[in-house]
């Protein structure tokens, strides 16, 4: 049970339901009386339920609940003519003892509780990524990606639309499994999951912005190694790592234009050597210096860097300035 963004209603599923009905003994047409409450199962239970729970949970609440089953004993008479009363009834009952469940917190190794529908993606994806997600009785729904490979898996989850794509990302660097996933992930894979975590963003694009992200982009690489020593380098899995760095520090970047395409047009090798002073001296002996123009230093940053990445065409530097902002960022 979870609510589906982006509707932000309760969406309720049962994986199986499973009945036992006890008769007397003496009542005749047992077939027919099997036929109709199963009828009622099928066709009206779920949706009796969803109802009483709909109205008793609250829709702003995000978190996703699995129960691995529920054992509950439900009366009727048997020469019953009103199935709609009996739906309401059991569904009732089905309800309430999920909603105790919820009110209780409780959490067990049958039931389990995730933050929301990204969190509980993310462990999907993390356990996949492992070799651990299949078997385990609260992925089921997902069972129809076991006949795809891992990495094939993993992609299709990011392309479905019940949860933004970087959200998901960062849920998953937020529990520290982000090197997890990128290991079993092509570069294309990469790639493409770039490209869905801005497929909302806006399109108008903006120079001082661009300078601004380019100033922050390379500020947050030159802060730590974007990975370990020991991995190969692989431009879009860069690309996704400095993206989460970005955005775990500036999260309203996550929609913005301009940020995707400081990140897509920066070659990491291209970044690297942009961070020496060697390369900063060369810059500044080839433009016009203003001893006017007094930039902070990550403006100025950012307008070498817009530069290094093709968006600018005849910035104006102030060659104290660039040392300082380089002084600044500990290049």
């Amino acid at each position: 049970m979870n609510p589906a963004p982006p509707q932000n209603e309760a969406q309720f599923t049962v994986g199986r339901w499973s009945g036992t009905y006890h008769v007397p003994g003496d009542l005749s047409r047992l077939r027919d009386l099997q036929l109709r409450l199963d009828s009622i199962v099928a066709d009206r239970l779920a949706l009796v339920c969803k109802s009483f729970l709909e109205q008793s949970l609250n829709n702003s609440d995000p978190s996703v609940w699995r129960v691995r089953d529920l054992t509950l004993n439900c009366y009727l008479d048997a020469g019953f003519s009103d199935v709609h009363s009996v739906a309401r009834d059991w569904g009732r009952s089905i309800a309430s003892e999920i909603l105790s469940i919820i009110e209780n917190g409780d959490v067990s190794d049958s039931i389990l509780r995730f933050a929301n529908r990204a969190a509980f993606l993310a462990q999907f994806l993390c356990d996949l990524a492992s070799g651990r997600a299949w078997g385990k009785w609260y992925y089921e729904e997902f069972s129809d990606l076991q006949v795809l490979s891992v990495r094939q898996a993993i992609c299709s989850i990011f392309l479905r639309s019940d949860t933004p794509p970087v959200d998901l990302l960062l849920q998953i660097a937020s529990i520290g499994r982000l090197e997890d996933v990128l290991r079993v992930l092509s570069d294309n894979d990469a790639q493409l999951i770039f490209g869905l975590c801005f497929d909302s963003a806006a399109f108008a694009s903006r120079s001082d912005n661009l300078q601004k992200w380019a100033g922050i982009v390379l500020e947050l690489w030159n802060s730590a190694p974007l990975r370990a020593g020991s991995r190969a380098e692989n431009r879009f899995q860069d690309a996704l790592r400095l993206l989460v760095r970005a955005l775990s520090r500036y999260p309203g970047g996550r929609r913005d234009r301009e940020l995707q395409t400081v990140i897509h047009n920066a070659n990491m090798n291209m970044l690297k050597s942009f961070t020496q002073q060697r390369v900063f001296d060369d810059m500044i002996t080839l433009y016009t210096m203003d001893p006017s123009d007094k930039c902070e230093p990550h403006t100025t940053i950012g307008r070498l860097g817009t530069l290094w990445f093709g968006e600018v065409r005849d910035p104006v530097f102030d060659c104290e300035h660039v040392r300082h902002a380089a002084t600044s960022i500990k290049i």
